[in-house]
């Protein structure tokens, strides 16, 4: 790991297999344990150098410019990464889990960086929330206990440094960019779920989403890391908060992430001439790779005396939606009902007039 390199320096010999690419031999102490760099995906495969053994990527996710040198990016809906039980790297009493992530959206609810867990009996996971949180959870003598920081520590398509660790007698700590992001003291051993797949970038179990309205009417799912990983490292002990802070100040600057903001495909802005047109309104291309579609599968509107278009999108199950010129949809269940002003007047916005 670029970033480990560092702590390499510090804690052992490690650097030097490390940056010429070769993993460390089994005499040198086990720190990190995994590491992935992502600076290269061949075919579908990855490489973890620290155990010096390949990892194959299910689903749809390509490289990007990371924090430092390449990353991962994982499309949200069917990237992950599984390694076999028997293959994951072995933890002692404490443990340290540390990334670089830039999220191009938050999860619709809990969605692990990296996770080896079972029901929340055994294990631990790393994982990302919907309010811009993180947060570690670990099962630490028969309970499972998790430690998350405040809201929006994590900005949307901005790389962050995050990084966790137990240690027996101390319990776990959380740390974004360096900085403590929050703990809790624990006595106890990790129960770790050694009968599981290590899993990174998706949940274990089917989930509802976060903040249901409607319980009843909502479906449990797999949730997918919307985002990019860079340097993805597992120590078997943990970290000071020291040497945590001494890896991310090691890294500098880091690039400009290439995740970009989306907006909702509309058309061209501005009148036109009036009519319907079958056209292909692509959105962003982790999107736009799930859809097997033909050249024009969209419609969209345009009128010659308003920049407003209708739009005809397969994204909104084609159910149509009024696009204003700055990129504002009303579409069904848009606002039912609205007071006008100061009139004793009530005006309906909902397209369906229901």
């Amino acid at each position: 790991m670029k970033t480990l390199a560092v702590l390499a320096t510090i804690a052992c010999s490690f650097c030097a297999p490390i940056r010429a690419g070769i993993a460390a031999p089994a005499s040198v102490a086990q720190d990190p344990v995994a590491w992935w760099s992502f600076d290269s995906v061949e075919e579908g495969v990855v490489s973890d150098r620290a155990a010096g053994r390949e990892d194959r990527v299910e689903g749809n996710a390509r490289r990007i410019r990371g924090a430092v040198g390449e990353a991962l990016l994982l499309d949200g809906f069917t990237a992950v990464i599984d390694r076999p039980a028997a293959d994951a790297p072995a933890l002692g009493e404490g443990f340290t889990i540390e990334a670089w992530v830039a999220q191009g959206a938050y999860p619709w609810n809990w969605c692990p960086i990296v996770t080896q867990q079972h029901d929340q009996q055994a294990g631990y996971a790393l994982c990302v929330g919907p309010r811009g949180q993180v947060r570690i959870e670990a099962a630490v003598d028969g309970a499972w206990q998790s430690c998350t920081s405040e809201d929006w520590v994590l900005p949307l398509r901005e790389w962050k440094h995050v990084a966790a660790t137990f240690e027996p007698g101390a319990g776990l700590a959380l740390y974004v960019d360096g900085e403590p992001a929050g703990t809790l003291p624990l006595q106890g051993r990790v129960t770790y779920a050694t009968d599981v797949d290590l899993r990174i970038g998706a949940n274990h179990e089917l989930t509802k989403p976060s903040h249901i309205h409607r319980e009843h009417g909502t479906v449990a799912s797999f949730w997918c890391l919307d985002g990019a990983l860079d340097e993805l490292g597992i120590h078997g002990r943990a970290l000071s908060a020291d040497e945590v802070a001494a890896g991310f100040a090691a890294v500098g600057a880091v690039t400009e992430c290439e995740i970009r903001p989306r907006i909702m495909p509309s058309g061209p802005k501005g009148p036109g001439r009036f009519g319907a047109v079958y056209c292909n309104l692509p959105y962003y291309p982790e999107w736009d790779t799930l859809w097997r579609v033909d050249d024009h599968p969209d419609v969209l509107v345009r009128f010659d005396r308003t920049p407003v278009r209708v739009v005809f999108w397969r994204g909104s199950r084609y159910s149509p939606g009024w696009v204003t010129n700055d990129d504002q949809w009303m579409a069904d269940q848009s606002v039912e009902a609205w007071k006008l002003g100061d009139e004793d007047t009530d005006g309906c916005f909902e397209h369906m007039q229901d």
